[in-house]
């Protein structure tokens, strides 16, 4: 419903009241990054009739995806610019921006930052289908991409989502900008002190795709183990980082490198790094552009 009643078992409240005038009897609507299914049978006012096609617990807060549905919402409400704001005035290193769909969403959040004289860097979240759809002009507007696997699996065929990855790692990789690969990527240490060998590989073959960072989520936001959580995670990391060829690295990247002034004194960096087997790279600069250029060809040191 889009009344605002507490929720029991029979009746669950949802924070955009104008969701019952986007569904229509049929429609799927998915809760908790699509743990629970529900089919919409009728729609009476603010109130949407469902069919649960699976049980489960829902706790406060949880996420609500209608695959295949265009909601009318748009990309940066009154509430979203005065959290933007907020952020700025604490000094936010970055922000992410959810469900963003097309490149307009990010540049509504750049001219908020104009207005501030704030130079923050935008994260775009992809995590839908117009957001695929749209990525080349998103990634060219946007400072960095999110690979936000939870709700992407939701709102697209879930089997298309490690293709997805790679193609949006690739893309980031190419244009020098950052990427994360986000979600589930050690859930099961929510519970367990120790991840499943499979989440392992997971968080070694995204950084072996070229992913610029892993994010830990639920497991350090209300799991039981979150120190062990980001320790192991920075473990994989370490070691998968060692085993990484960056001359092939170096090689792939330089070929689909610019001819840009800037561009070229950043092959010849990470390329001399390379070669003489330095310690570290100290890159002087105002607006740490030539230093996302320099780390887009992988020299082996920091």
């Amino acid at each position: 419903t889009g009344e605002d009643v507490p929720g029991d078992a029979k009746r669950v409240s949802v924070t955009y009241p104008g969701l019952a005038q986007e569904l229509k009897p049929g429609d799927t609507v998915l809760l908790d990054d699509g743990l629970i299914e529900l089919e919409v049978r009728e729609i009476r006012g603010l109130d949407i009739h469902c069919v649960v096609k699976n049980s489960g617990r829902l706790g406060n807060r949880k996420g609500v995806n209608v695959p295949g549905v265009s909601i009318g919402l748009p990309g940066i409400t009154e509430k979203d610019a005065a959290d933007i704001r907020f952020g700025v005035q604490q000094g936010v290193d970055f922000i992410a921006a959810s469900f963003v769909r097309k490149p307009g969403d990010i540049l509504e959040i750049h001219r908020i930052l104009d207005e501030m004289q704030a130079d923050v860097p935008v994260i775009a979240k992809i995590e839908n289908r117009e957001a695929v759809e749209n990525l080349d002009a998103i990634l060219e507007v946007a400072d960095g991409l999110m690979v936000a696997r939870g709700d992407l699996g939701v709102e697209i065929p879930v089997e298309e989502v490690p293709l997805l990855q790679k193609m949006i790692i690739e893309k980031c990789n190419r244009a020098g900008k950052p990427v994360i690969t986000a979600t589930q990527m050690l859930d099961s240490m929510q519970r367990n002190p120790r991840p499943t060998r499979a989440e392992m590989t997971d968080v070694a073959n995204a950084i072996l795709d070229g992913t610029d960072a892993v994010m830990l989520s639920g497991e350090t936001a209300s799991g039981q183990y979150p120190v062990e959580a980001c320790r192991m995670m920075a473990k994989i990391a370490e070691t998968t980082e060692k085993a990484l060829d960056y001359r092939e690295m170096f090689r792939k990247h330089r070929q689909a490198g610019q001819t840009t002034i800037t561009d070229q004194i950043s092959q010849a960096v990470a390329g001399t790094a390379l070669e003489l087997k330095v310690a570290a790279i100290i890159t002087p600069t105002e607006s740490g552009y030539t230093a996302r250029l320099i780390s887009k060809y992988r020299p082996s040191c920091p």
